[in-house]
């Protein structure tokens, strides 16, 4: 029973996504639309989590200036990342992504293999 009580807070938390505040986020669709958004989470997650071969990377959206979506493979979508060092990483992220934010009229939610681009651009 003490085990569950420790336990507890770790799993209750596990259900609330963590997002990237204080940003501006703009998401292009592929069909051209413009969204923007105060906040993003990707799989309920403040990172980004990609892979290049056998590695797989937790990338900040903190970090992170600009998402292209270049290509779908398979299951995985291949994009490019700016990174905010204007360093360029082509990596591999799973198609059915699912990214989540705030908008002036709600929550929004996406898949990324419906998304063109995100810029995310740091509020100071």
């Amino acid at each position: 029973m003490r085990r569950i009580l420790i336990l507890l807070p770790l799993i209750l938390s596990m259900g609330e996504p963590v997002y990237l505040k204080e940003a501006k986020v703009e998401v292009t669709d592929k069909y051209g639309n413009t969204f923007e958004l105060s906040s993003l989470s990707c799989s309920g997650k403040d990172y980004l989590r990609a892979k290049e071969g056998a590695v797989e990377f937790s990338v900040p959206l903190s970090e992170i200036r600009d998402i292209k979506v270049l290509q779908e493979e398979g299951d995985r979508l291949s994009v490019m990342l700016t990174l905010s060092s204007g360093k360029r990483e082509k990596l591999h992220v799973s198609k059915n992504l699912y990214c989540e934010g705030k908008s002036s009229i709600g929550n929004a939610s996406f898949y990324l293999r419906d998304i063109k681009e995100i810029s995310i651009r740091r509020e100071r």
